[in-house]
């Protein structure tokens, strides 16, 4: 499971383990789970 961020126009992959709600806001982020 990867968190995908558009920010700017521009997609960045993060892992989990850098994931934190207090810098990334819901809105902002999408989380990929299938």
């Amino acid at each position: 499971m990867k968190v995908t961020e558009l920010h700017a126009g521009h997609q960045t992959d993060l892992p989990l383990t850098i994931f934190d709600p207090q810098y990334y806001q819901p809105l902002s982020v999408s989380v990929a789970v299938k």
